[in-house]
Order: structure tokens, then C-alpha cells, then sequence
């Protein structure tokens, strides 16, 4: 049995018959609900980079984001007519949809106008990391996920050798321990993990986070696949352009919080108050390509 996304559920549930509408939308609106307009610009951001290959792939991709927008209309006025945002819980989750919704437009704002790559150190960055272009390495890995892990959990595995000692670990946690099979593309990682990775001895164990997880990894197989030429080339600028821009987004949140930091006041009771390097940690590591 397939298990359907909530999102698509949604999607064909609420799927409009028949517009009502006095007057069919023309211009730059493309679809009004109740009365409301969705302009092509409001559907243009929903849609964001998001490109197909061949016209009607793109139009059935519009058309897709067009049914998402008109759902959350649809949505929100059902929930605004039951006055949900004047409850002291929809009041919480409304000021925080608006506060991560400043932020995303603040990371945005930070990330243009950033210097552009030279040619010079495109090749130089290609040059230093011959484990992603001239010898892009491609790990075959037996691995272990760790959903959500506990930071002693994390602690405790850190000096383990073995698979087999990690599993007694995590079996002592009631966690899961069986092994699977993945592929980990040195194009996919920041070089300095790639590097540290291809240093590794046979049989050596490593921890890789993702999104708040972790796998415990194992290297059964290398293989070199070299990307070179106008596609090296395009994708180091892509990297190093990326870097240069979260690290450009990095600092100036970080000079944000720092300043903002300065204005507030704890309870003394509750003892809350940040301890020394906290409120900077909570922006995660500093971004690096190199």
C-alpha cells in the first residue's frame, strides 16, 4: 500500500472545479479564490528555481505550485473564520509564521550583491581538491542511521573503531543497529570532510550529520569518476559562490545577534541567560568551502 503525502492528499482534494468568479482573472492575475487575487509574481516565487526540461513539464510544475498557493488560501480563510488566530496558541504560531518568514526574506536580502568568482580561483579551487574534480572520489559505504541522536550519544561514539562497537553502543540505547548500503559523492560534501575522509585507514569508522542526524560509515569501496573541463568548471564556481555567500550571510547574522544581544534582559530567577559562546553557537558552524 502507498502511503500518499499530505500534500498531495491536499492537493487533489481541493482541486477547484469551477470558478464563480463574476469575472475571469486576465493580466498578471492567474487565479483569484473568493475574490482574492494570486498574481504570476506570487506564483513565480512559489515556484522558485524550480525548472523542468520541456514545456509541459513546466506548465504541469505551474500548475502544481498554483493548486499549493490556492490551498493555503482556501485554508487560512477556513481557519480565519473560526477566528483561530485571536486564540492565545494562534496567536503564538501566527507571530512565529511572521518571524521566520522576516527571517528567510533577511538571509535573502544578506545573500545579493555578493562578490563573483574569478576565473583564477575557480581553477585554483579545482587544482586543490583533485578528490572532487581529477580524482572525484565516489565512497560505497556500509552505514548505520542515527535519527535524531542525543549529543552523549554522539559523544560516546566518537572514539569507536568498529561497526561492531558501535552497534553494542546503540544497542544499549534500544536504538536501531542494523546496517544498509549507501553511496556518498565527494562532489556532495564540503572538501575538508572529503579530505579527511580519503586520509582515513582501512576499516576506520567515521560520523556523518545530516539535517539534525547521523550515520555511522564504513567504506567497503572507492571509485574515481573525474569530472573535468566546462563542468569542473561550472560546478566549482557554483561552490564557491555558494560558500562565499552563506559565509557573506554567516557573518552578518552574526554581527545581528551580536548587536542584538546587547539589548536583552533575562530573569535572574529562572536562570536562563545565555552561558559564555551560547548565543553564537545557535547559528550552527560557520560556513566553508575550502
Amino acid at each position: 500500500m502507498k502511503l500518499l503525502s499530505t500534500t498531495l492528499i491536499l492537493s487533489s482534494a481541493l482541486v477547484l472545479a469551477a470558478c464563480n468568479a463574476a469575472s475571469e482573472p486576465t493580466g498578471q492575475v492567474v487565479a483569484t479564490v473568493n475574490g482574492k487575487e494570486i498574481t504570476s509574481t506570487q506564483l513565480d516565487a512559489e515556484m522558485g528555481p524550480l525548472r523542468a526540461g520541456s514545456t509541459e513539464e513546466q506548465q504541469q510544475m505551474r500548475r502544481a505550485a498554483l493548486q499549493q498557493i490556492i490551498n493555503r488560501y482556501l485554508l487560512a480563510d477556513a481557519a480565519e473564520k473560526q477566528d483561530l488566530a485571536n486564540t492565545p496558541t494562534g496567536a503564538i504560531a501566527k507571530q512565529k509564521a511572521e518571524q521566520i518568514a522576516y527571517v528567510t526574506l533577511l538571509q535573502q536580502s544578506l545573500g545579493r550583491n555578493v562578490p563573483a568568482i574569478s576565473a583564477d580561483e575557480v581553477q585554483q579551487f579545482i587544482l586543490d581538491n583533485p578528490d572532487l574534480f581529477s580524482a572525484r572520489k565516489i565512497f560505497l559505504v556500509e552505514q548505520i542511521a542515527i535519527a535524531s541522536p542525543r549529543a552523549n550519544l554522539i559523544k560516546e561514539l566518537e572514539p569507536l573503531t568498529t561497526i561492531d562497537q558501535v552497534q553494542a553502543v546503540l544497542a544499549r540505547y534500544s536504538l536501531p543497529t542494523h546496517t544498509s548500503m549507501g553511496v556518498i559523492d565527494a562532489l556532495a560534501m564540503e572538501p575538508g570532510a572529503v579530505r579527511q575522509i580519503a586520509a582515513l585507514k582501512q576499516n576506520e569508522i567515521f560520523l556523518l550529520p545530516k539535517d539534525g542526524d547521523f550515520t555511522v560509515n564504513l567504506i567497503r569501496e572507492t571509485r574515481v569518476e573525474p569530472v573535468i573541463g566546462e563542468t569542473a568548471t561550472k560546478i566549482a564556481g557554483d561552490l564557491l559562490q555558494n560558500a562565499r555567500t552563506n559565509q557573506q550571510v554567516y557573518t552578518r547574522l552574526s554581527e545581528i545577534l551580536r548587536d542584538g544581544m546587547k539589548t536583552v534582559r533575562y530573569n535572574k530567577a529562572l536562570d536562563l541567560s545565555p552561558r559564555r559562546g551560547e548565543a553564537q553557537k545557535s547559528l550552527g558552524p560557520a560556513p566553508g568551502a575550502k
